[in-house]
């Protein structure tokens, strides 16, 4: 079964949590139980470092497990919490990391219940890695979220924060049509 995070592996990043505070949702981001997000993602450190895997042939570098603590603030506190969400990722420029895609899992649990994330992410070669970080992120319900999905993207600001804009709405997310025939 194909997912979303699949498809947008190369072309859209995971975010790191922010430390905004939270505020309540206008009735004008909801609509139909679709309820708009906006908020901002903090990285507050590194939990665990990447084990890595380098090749001796071409300078490119290939890490597990790297795990950091965030903080995810947005205008609807059952999207909002710590969590540890854990990045396996793909360089070519070793050390610098500009030049990189990446996958992410994690959970994000609060009073309400508890989200499980699953993102991708890349950052543009030649460009600042802390500031160049761009993800999307799906959160699927548990617990007394259980019913619910949601879908960010975060944009990134510099020095571990990401600006966070999405949905949460209720239901799974959509399933994706059949793969495309080759081409000929």
């Amino acid at each position: 079964m194909g997912t979303f995070r699949q498809v947008l592996a190369g072309v859209f990043t995971l975010a790191l949590l922010g430390s905004a505070s939270t505020t309540s949702i206008a009735q004008d981001d909801v609509e139909a139980g679709f309820t708009a997000i906006n908020g901002t993602m903090t990285v507050l450190g590194e939990v665990a470092s990447p084990e890595i895997a380098t090749s001796p042939d071409v300078p490119q570098e290939r890490g597990t497990g790297w795990v950091f603590r965030v903080r995810l603030d947005t205008n609807d506190p059952r999207l909002s919490g710590t969590f540890d969400p854990d990045h396996n990722y793909f360089t070519a420029s070793p050390g610098l990391m500009d030049g990189t895609v990446w996958s992410v899992t994690g959970r994000l649990t609060n009073d309400g219940g508890s989200w499980r994330f699953e993102g991708q992410g890349f950052a543009q070669p030649g460009k600042s890695f802390a500031a160049n970080n761009h993800y999307v992120g799906m959160y699927t319900g548990e617990g007394g979220y259980e019913g619910l999905s949601a879908m960010t993207f975060q944009l990134p600001k510099g020095s571990g924060r990401w600006d966070i804009t999405g949905v949460l709405f209720p239901g799974p997310m959509p399933e994706f049509p059949p793969p495309m025939p080759p081409a000929k």
